[in-house]
């Protein structure tokens, strides 16, 4: 399997604010009414601006490199490099995808490891991974060349490691990306306020570069 004959470089970010972790199921989006599944995990992290640019470093680097192996073929576009934009802020994007066939026919299936602080594995345990959670991600970076129209560098996840988990559905306030401030504090506050925000923000549209 040509996967796993690559040797691909290798790195763990920083730890990063999580947003859309589909993690445990595969990431689904629906396109005119109908659902469809594009068959990966997949995870956006916004990291800090120092880290995000040295990440880019990074990826650039790995992207130039390939490019040399592809006989001068015209580039006419900026390479995919897995940074995303989302209401004004960058996030980049990371993949793994569900299964994979091997050349003797046999299908692979595979789950993203999630790991706590201690490095156990918890995704057994896990219901989500929500939006404001702190994650570090541990990838490789996968340069490739579809086509004239569709090349660059893929972020293929290898596991994820939670910091700070916001449980998925929202149900604390930095769910909402509210941090704890000075001022207001309710004496007898009701129980931890719960909604199904995270379920209907309309996610940007997957696009197929894992």
């Amino acid at each position: 399997d040509i996967m796993e004959k690559q040797k691909f470089t290798k790195g763990v970010t920083p730890t990063g604010e999580a947003l859309f972790a589909h993690v445990l199921k595969t990431e689904v989006f629906k396109s005119n009414g109908t659902e469809q599944d594009t068959g990966k995990f997949t995870i956006m992290v916004k990291l800090s601006k120092e880290a995000q640019k040295k990440l880019l470093k990074k990826i650039d680097d790995e992207w130039e490199a390939f490019k040399e192996t592809l006989g001068g073929k015209k580039l006419k576009y900026d390479y995919a490099n897995g940074l995303k934009e989302y209401k004004d802020e960058d996030y980049f994007k990371f993949g793994m995808k569900e299964h994979f066939t091997l050349k003797s026919g046999e299908t692979i299936h595979r789950t993203v490891p999630i790991f706590d602080c201690d490095n156990r594995e918890i995704s057994k345990s896990l219901t989500g991974i929500g939006n404001g959670s702190k994650v570090r991600v541990a990838y490789e970076l996968a340069p490739f060349f579809m086509s004239d129209k569709n090349y660059g560098v893929s972020l293929r996840m290898s596991a994820i490691q939670i910091i700070d988990l916001v449980e998925y559905g929202g149900n604390s306030a930095a769910g909402f990306g509210f941090e704890e401030t000075e001022g207001y504090k309710q004496e007898d506050a009701d129980l931890p306020f719960t909604s199904s925000e995270d379920e209907n923000v309309e996610e940007p549209k997957p696009e197929d570069d894992f």
